[in-house]
């Protein structure tokens, strides 16, 4: 690569109320400012003979009015956001994403940052739907039990079956999926009350009665109305709907044109990467694209109604043209050229043939050809360095900046908190009282003055190989005088780690930052997002 990365560093907020806005919203305008201005100063590079201003032009206007007309088949979008829709060249675009689950409050606090920053920058947010990825595990994690022995058990919201992705995962037991709430509120039993779930889980359900039968576009549907009845003013899009977008289209075979030096660019980008983070695992951040007798694995994933187990989508180049394959039972080929394989992309679709954006990919159609600012997680964030350098690499301008976005909220569950520091400190008192007692037990009575000059005799003593037994065996025997006058002592402290421990384990339960933001009440939980957005004014 022709020039060194530049890596950041983001830690996960822990403490309750704690907030990542790493840069903070006060510098967003700047990087909004600072991405046109590198669009504009490359305007006229190629993208497969069409120019990058043209078709950043040309994406922004689609996106928009896709993700608009998504939203208004379910949800109302106000008259101002619907006023600047119309004006996408002109007002900035924030986009951010996520699966389409139940995540945890610290993954929804970025779209109500990406709502208050649009609405302070004049601008539109726009929430991508990954429904790209598979659908693995459809339950979620609740705490049970007492306050004082809690427990976790998994909650299913529907049926299980093979891992699909959600744009093809539909509800498989809708008895089951209906009686989520119930099932939930007798799993958190006293634990705490008023989840937020009845309430949300009816806007869930509303869509699937609706005719939505895609689990997570239910799931995503019924949130977003949820986060317009707190005043929320967004867009959102499915990730499957954005990959057929003509522009993205286009980008897309741009890169089926290009993938001997895509690949060099992307997998140069991880190399850098791990040297950086002394990652040796060849999997993580992710694997590097590989060439086989031919083949050259692509930055897309392929699958279909009849197949869907995402497969990753491979070609090569024959003399009539772009042959695609998964390398097993799939097999199709393609004109050359951006324009007639875009076309060609098209009538795949038609039939059937699902080719979508992998993750780096995805963030990359969002930050070079959609968004002004992207809003990533941390995860999302620490992968993305890698998207900068290869879209730097390959395309020579450097896309859209992008902030990462985190927060801790805590279940309102009251308890005894514990932490291994405090069991760490009562061990390092009982290993103090084992090694020297002298400090602990009354300093007086001939015992104490015996034992204490033995110790320090023996301490003194010139210590060698012949006598080194001899003198330890006389500070244990000490040692062991002293602090038998301890024992009431050590043993309430032994009771006292017993119940630090208990209290430690109960700690982590339920004081973990990973419950879905359906199990709190609602009315706590929107103060709590009021309150940490404060913390980034």
């Amino acid at each position: 690569m022709s020039r060194p990365p530049r890596y950041r560093r983001y830690h996960v907020p822990r403490g309750e109320g704690e907030v990542l806005c790493d840069p903070p919203p006060s510098e967003f305008a700047q990087l909004i400012a600072a991405a046109r201005e590198r669009r504009t100063a490359h305007a006229t590079l190629d993208i497969g003979g069409r120019s990058l201003g043209e078709l950043c032009r040309s994406s922004r206007q689609s996106f928009v009015a896709a993700a608009l007309d998504f939203t208004t088949s379910y949800c109302d979008v106000s008259p101002e956001l619907r006023a600047r829709c119309r004006h996408t060249s002109d007002v900035p675009l924030l986009v951010t994403g996520h699966q389409a689950e139940l995540f945890h409050p610290g993954v929804w606090f970025k779209n109500f940052v990406l709502d208050r920053s649009a609405k302070e920058l004049g601008g539109i947010g726009v929430h991508l739907v990954i429904d790209t990825d598979d659908c693995r595990s459809p339950s979620i994690r609740v705490p049970t039990g007492s306050v004082e022995a809690p427990l976790v058990e998994s909650v299913a919201f529907d049926a299980g079956s093979l891992p699909q992705p959600y744009e093809l995962r539909r509800v498989v037991d809708a008895g089951l999926f209906r009686s989520f709430p119930d099932r939930v509120a007798r799993t958190l039993g006293t634990l705490t009350d008023k989840a937020l779930l009845s309430t949300f889980w009816n806007e869930v359900t509303a869509r699937l009665d609706a005719g939505q039968s895609r689990i997570g576009s239910a799931i995503a549907e019924g949130r977003h109305r949820f986060e317009a009845n707190w005043g929320l003013n967004t867009l959102e899009i499915p990730q499957s709907v954005v990959c057929v977008l003509p522009e993205v289209r286009w980008l897309m075979a741009h890169l089926l044109c290009e993938l001997p030096r895509f690949i060099d660019a992307y997998n140069g980008a991880l190399s850098h990467y791990r040297n950086a983070h002394k990652v040796r695992s060849p999997a993580q951040p992710m694997p590097q694209l590989e060439v086989v007798n031919g083949w050259y694995e692509t930055p897309f994933w392929v699958y279909s109604t009849a197949q869907p187990e995402r497969r990753a989508l491979y070609a090569r180049y024959i003399s009539d043209g772009v042959e695609l394959s998964d390398r097993a039972d799939w097999h199709r080929v393609g004109p050359t050229g951006c324009d007639a394989l875009a076309n060609w992309l098209t009538t795949l679709e038609a039939g059937g043939v699902l080719i979508r954006t992998r993750a780096l990919t995805t963030t990359l159609v969002a930050r070079l050809l959609l968004g002004d600012l992207f809003l990533h997680g941390i995860g999302g964030a620490k992968y993305d360095e890698v998207t900068t350098d290869f879209a730097t690499e390959f395309f020579g301008v450097e896309p859209a900046s992008y902030a990462a976005i985190s927060a801790t909220v805590q279940l309102p569950i009251e308890h005894e908190a514990a932490t291994m520091r405090d069991i760490s400190a009562i061990d390092q008192r009982l290993r103090e009282m084992r090694y020297h007692p002298e400090n602990y037990v009354a300093r007086e009575g001939e015992l104490y003055a015996s034992c204490l000059k033995l110790k320090r005799q023996s301490i003194d003593h010139p210590k060698t190989k012949r006598n080194a037994k001899e003198l330890h065996a006389s500070i244990d025997a000490a040692n062991l005088a002293l602090s038998n006058q301890l024992k009431p002592r050590v043993e309430e402290l032994k009771y006292q780690r017993a119940e630090f421990e208990q209290r430690e384990r109960a700690t982590r339960i339920l004081d973990s930052r990973e419950y879905a933001f359906c199990l709190y009440p609602e009315d706590y939980l929107r103060e709590r997002m009021i309150e940490l957005l404060s913390k980034l004014a």
